[in-house]
């Protein structure tokens, strides 16, 4: 998280909830090889890799809405 800044307020109520994000995307999508891509105002984007068929690499985004709780997958452009 190189010059990434959380907010300083609930910053540590920021990294418990991108903790738990990101230990629920390995445990139920088996989501292993995850990184932290950006942080928003109220929301994070993971970039994601996952190994498919015939050895082909499929890399997508999902943006994790800090409020809500909810996750959004977009294919990486």
């Amino acid at each position: 998280m190189k010059k990434k800044m959380l907010p300083r307020l609930n910053r540590y109520s920021w990294r418990r909830s991108l903790n738990n994000a990101r230990e629920q995307l390995k445990q139920k999508k088996g989501h292993n090889d995850l990184q932290l891509d950006s942080i928003g105002d109220g929301h994070v984007w993971f970039l994601v890799r996952k190994k498919g068929s015939f050895g082909i690499t499929q890399e997508f985004r999902i943006k994790y809405d800090t409020q809500y709780r909810t996750f959004e997958y977009f294919e990486k452009k």
